[in-house]
């Protein structure tokens, strides 16, 4: 098995806003499972950033095998990829 093949968290920019990046994570263990992302601003505090929203829920279902992003073909945007729990039985 290689090392690292599992990730909890993938950082990806905000195609509308250079300074700003979305931090995607799995909650993979009970009670805080899901999906959620976080935004981090860097025009803040001398470019070393800001979190300015935290913890936003997307899904509210188990994670398996963590979470994972690809860039679009346009070369702009990013599709953010997360598999449930349960279609894995």
């Amino acid at each position: 098995m290689e090392a690292g093949w599992y990730q909890e968290m993938v950082i990806v920019p905000d195609p509308g806003n250079i300074n700003r990046f979305y931090i995607f994570c799995a909650g993979i263990a009970q009670p805080v499972v899901g999906l959620y992302y976080s935004i981090v601003d860097l025009s803040f505090n001398g470019g070393l950033g800001k979190v300015v929203q935290k913890n936003v829920q997307l899904r509210n279902d188990t994670i398996c095998d963590g979470v994972t992003a690809v860039r679009h073909g346009n070369g702009r945007d990013w599709w953010v990829i997360a598999r449930s729990w349960k279609s894995t039985y």
